[in-house]
């Protein structure tokens, strides 16, 4: 049995108290159901910059060890191309994680929408049955 302090109880209170807004309880309900993982949504899009400003940082240090260079050698090639990869490193992974991160994220938080929409949508079938929809035909 649901306690009186719940969500749904509180949103079927308030369609038995007829409020001026019909809507108000709903929209209510809907904060309360979703609101509290919005912000998770906009970590997941942020985990995406700061996987592209990882890239441009990394870059950012390959082009400018390039710039370091004086002359080309052939006999420092390995060396040349052991320092390159640490920028080149740097832009692949920051990439790779965030890239990861937000499906991983995004994934989770899809799965949270779907249950706080079902929840939604139980808590309105049974505020159906609960309040007597009008007809209209008062006489």
């Amino acid at each position: 049995m649901l306690r009186d302090e719940s969500w749904a109880a509180e949103y079927w209170a308030a369609l038995a108290a007829s409020p001026r807004d019909a809507g108000a309880p709903l929209d209510l309900l809907l904060e309360r159901t979703h609101g509290p993982h919005s912000t998770a949504w906009w970590v997941n899009g942020i985990q995406l910059k700061l996987g592209l400003l990882g890239k441009v940082i990394g870059f950012s240090i390959l082009a400018l060890q390039i710039g370091e260079m004086q002359n080309f050698d052939a006999s420092q090639s390995q060396d040349l191309l052991r320092s390159l990869t640490t920028g080149l490193g740097v832009a692949l992974l920051t990439t790779m994680v965030g890239l990861v991160g937000n499906i991983l994220l995004g994934l989770q938080l899809t799965r949270l929408d779907r249950f706080a929409d079902e929840l939604v949508a139980q808590a309105q079938r049974h505020g159906l049955r609960l309040v007597p929809v009008s007809t209209g035909s008062q006489g």
